[in-house]
């Protein structure tokens, strides 16, 4: 199986669990960047680098989404489109750090969860009829399989040093 698809089951499935914890969505968000974080690093096989992943990915989701979540929506409010481009940044910076490639996870983490905050706020209108953890797993998932992308990316270059 690919790094996308490992990328959108394992960031889908922390969609799911931060879409469904309701008040506690903030917290969700360790549990968020820790599983998408570690079904990504499945295909390396490693098992130090899967926990140094997980780790990473569990600290820039968390404060990607917190730091942002305050100032943009509570201050500027800008919209979860900016809270996705700092999400992105931030996580896909430590995922970038993990995979020794920053220059391609900081530019997909940003596109990846700028569309993941763009799908939310397009289908906000719609949560009377689809639940919003369905909406927040797939735009979770969208973002997942181009973080994905990257680290195929990643580890291709890596493999041709």
């Amino acid at each position: 199986m690919s790094y996308k698809l490992y990328g959108a089951i394992g960031f889908g499935v922390g969609g799911l669990i931060a879409g469904l914890a309701g008040d506690y969505m903030i917290l969700a968000f360790i549990f968020f960047g820790m599983i998408g974080s570690a079904f990504l690093s499945i295909p390396v096989r490693d098992l130090k680098f899967t926990i140094l992943s997980s780790l990473l990915g569990a600290i820039g989701f968390f404060f990607g989404f917190t730091i942002p979540m305050f100032v943009v929506l509570g201050v500027l409010d800008l919209g979860l489109l900016f809270v996705g481009l700092i999400m992105g940044f931030l996580g896909g910076g430590l995922l970038g750090f993990a995979y020794k490639n920053m220059q391609v996870f900081i530019p997909a983490g940003m596109i990846g969860f700028g569309i993941w905050g763009f799908v939310i706020d397009i289908l906000r209108p719609f949560y009377t009829v689809i639940h919003p953890a369905i909406v927040m797993m797939i735009a979770s998932a969208l973002a997942g399989a181009i973080l994905g992308y990257a680290a195929n990316t990643a580890k291709r270059a890596e493999n041709h040093k």
